[in-house]
């Protein structure tokens, strides 16, 4: 690992500049908003409309992170497109550091390169930039302080994991493991009380940002109920959304296992009264394999043949009345298709790069690849730690989504190991290496650099292949490169007016009735988990919780307190889900009292079954279907 003190040559740089600008410009051209976005959104909103948390409203520790989200949309405006600029310039950041710190790890820019752009290529979800920014800031500081040792960077290092503490309290758990780690290895040959003095500058610089907040959170409902609260939902969560380890989908029929990649599934409807032979005689033309019926005209298919050619000849055929799952303009898929072997090897790769990179980091070191410096091995397994614990806690699901949320370490160990088995020493070094022991015979040399080399470039190769394969290079490829070559900057214009345009009321039937007949002031409960209703109505959430489920439900202290804030708010509408017995069990007093004070309207808008306030008289009626409408302003139906 090269050393901070010799800078960063113009190349780097410029790389850096190019991860950056590409990142930026890749995520923000292509980002998809889900759900689990919009709850962030719905509390930074409640922030605006003048709540407090702890006092008004439920955080479970993620005071930074919605204070954020609510400072961008007060600075840049109350549309999606400025959420989309915060997630996309955090996801930015971080990999640029995350490049920084795999070239110095590697000593190549070209594998530092190609390991950041099979991260960014993992796609976090939007609102999980955090993951990317905080953790890569947090390493980069530890080894910032590795390297200098001074005063400075270690409050640097403390004022970072207190930020991180309170964006989110378990990165401040997974930075202050890493920067612990990095404290004993550098400094415990030193003895006791220099670790000693060290560990108590760090805490006292830390603990100038967390107290304070220690001290709201005492006045808002106690810190100890905040810690049991905190700690129940991250068991809930963990709960919901555990799963059992991935595997790989291979043909062993033949002599070699080959992997089986999964068609993109797609709808079509024909033409009304085609011959069922008719329809035959397409589907197998086009390699549509019939999957399910939706109605008479209207089936599910696997697509087979997913060439250009064959899309642009099957929607364009006169029997093909409509498609979903295609792009009829630049034909091509546009539903996601899962690849189980890409998750199931980037999985069990990011489970297997710390034990590796500990492994290699504590051998002695092996012909050709020089020794292992004191800092680079302080480095390398602080990095290992850190990916150890937040694999422990975030790598709870076998998804794409789990494996981007750790890929900062990852990524920086990946480099390393490649670095070691490739190029020690940087490029030159290593051409040196093969070129000497070649030409001077040493064969044991030799043996010993393809040993290294041969399963670094299989790792290597296997690695940027599944990464094509995934949902990342498919983005890429179709909707980004493809898009780009057919249209060039007008999809992306298009895609940043329609963020732009995206502010509160949004178009659906659900926000536009809450924005006309409930006021500013008033507050809407939602039964089960929907959160983009608040945001996208323009709506507080009432009961000091935007979301009721029952794997996420509180204890009766909380549950009581949610209580007390419906009663002191005013909530004319309640939107009830499916879910009514999972909202009766999970929050019987809550369930009791919507039984008590609201009565149905017997209309149901999208998913939601709408209720209001029995005691409450509407002030006008909310067109067709009628509803009943409580805010003077709205437009009354026609008597």
């Amino acid at each position: 690992m090269t050393s901070n003190g010799r800078g960063f040559d113009w190349g780097t740089a410029v790389a850096a500049g190019v991860v950056f600008v590409g990142t930026l410009v890749l995520r923000l051209s292509t980002i998809s908003i889900t759900n689990d976005d919009y709850l962030h959104l719905a509390l930074a909103h409640q922030l605006l409309l003048g709540g407090l948390p702890f006092r008004d409203f439920i955080d479970p520790g993620e005071l930074l992170f919605n204070y954020t989200s609510a400072g961008v949309q007060l600075l840049l405006g109350a549309n999606m497109l400025s959420e989309a600029i915060l997630d996309t310039t955090g996801m930015a950041l971080g990999y640029t550091l995350v490049f920084l710190m795999a070239r110095r790890a590697s000593a190549s820019t070209l594998l530092a390169l190609v390991v950041t752009v099979v991260a960014v290529l993992l796609l976090p979800r939007p609102y999980g930039y955090p993951k990317i920014l905080v953790h890569a800031v947090g390493l980069w500081l530890i080894w910032r302080y590795a390297d200098r040792r001074s005063a400075p960077a270690l409050v640097a290092t403390a004022v970072w994991t207190a930020l991180a503490f309170l964006f989110r309290h378990d990165y401040g758990l997974y930075v202050g493991v890493a920067a612990a780690a990095m404290f004993l290895l550098l400094h415990g040959p030193e003895g006791g009380r220099v670790l000693a003095d060290r560990a108590w500058r760090f805490g006292a610089a830390a603990a100038v940002l967390v107290l304070p907040f220690l001290v709201f959170v005492q006045l808002h409902g106690g810190v100890v109920s905040h810690v049991r609260n905190t700690l129940q939902t991250a068991r809930g969560e963990y709960v919901r959304t555990v799963d059992e380890a991935p595997s790989f989908a291979l043909d062993w029929s033949g002599w070699i296992p080959m992997p089986v990649a999964e068609a993109p599934r797609i709808k079509v409807r024909w033409v009304t009264g085609i011959a069922a032979v008719e329809r035959q005689a397409l589907e197998s033309r086009f390699g549509l394999a019939m999957v399910e019926p939706d109605d008479e005209w209207t089936w599910y298919y696997e697509l087979g043949d997913t060439s250009a050619r064959n899309i642009e000849a099957f929607v364009t055929h006169a029997s093909v009345a409509d498609t979903d799952g295609v792009d009829r303009t630049d034909f091509f898929v546009t539903n996601r298709v899962e690849q189980p072997n890409a998750i199931a090897w980037f999985y069990y790769l990011t489970l297997l790069l710390p034990p590796l990179a500990i492994i290699v980091v504590l051998l002695p070191g092996t012909p050709g690849a020089g020794p292992v410096l004191a800092s680079e091995r302080a480095k390398v397994l602080t990095t290992a730690v850190l990916a150890f614990v937040m694999q422990g806690f975030l790598l709870r699901a076998a998804s794409d989504v789990a494996v981007a949320d750790v890929s900062v370490p990852s990524a920086v160990l990946g480099a390393w190991l490649l670095g070691r088995g490739l190029v020690p020493g940087g490029p030159r070094t290593a051409w040196r290496a093969w070129r000497e022991s070649l030409s001077g015979g040493q064969w044991p040399r030799v043996s010993w650099l393809a040993v290294r080399a041969v399963p670094a470039l299989a790792v290597l190769f296997v690695t940027v292949a599944a990464s094509a394969a995934g949902e990342g290079g498919f983005l890429v490829a179709r909707r980004f490169y493809g898009a780009f070559t057919r249209h060039g900057l007008e999809p992306f214009a298009e895609r940043l007016g329609q963020l732009r345009r995206s502010s509160a009321p949004f178009e659906d039937e659900v926000s536009q009735y809450l924005a006309a007949c409930t006021t500013p002031g008033d507050r809407v409960l939602v039964t089960g988990y929907a959160p983009h209703v608040f945001y996208q109505s323009g709506r507080g959430f009432a009961a000091g919780r935007p979301y009721f489920l029952t794997s996420l439900a509180p204890g009766e202290g909380y549950e009581a307190f949610s209580l007390a804030r419906w009663k002191a708010e005013q909530v004319p509408v309640v939107l009830e889900t499916g879910d009514v017995e999972d909202f009766e069990r999970g929050y019987p007093m809550l369930s009791r009292h919507l039984r008590e004070q609201y009565v149905p309207t017997g209309v149901s808008l999208g998913e939601f079954t709408v209720l209001v306030e029995r005691d409450r008289r509407p002030e006008s009626t909310y067109r067709s279907p009628e509803l009943p409408c409580f805010a003077a302003s709205a437009g009354r139906s026609s008597p």
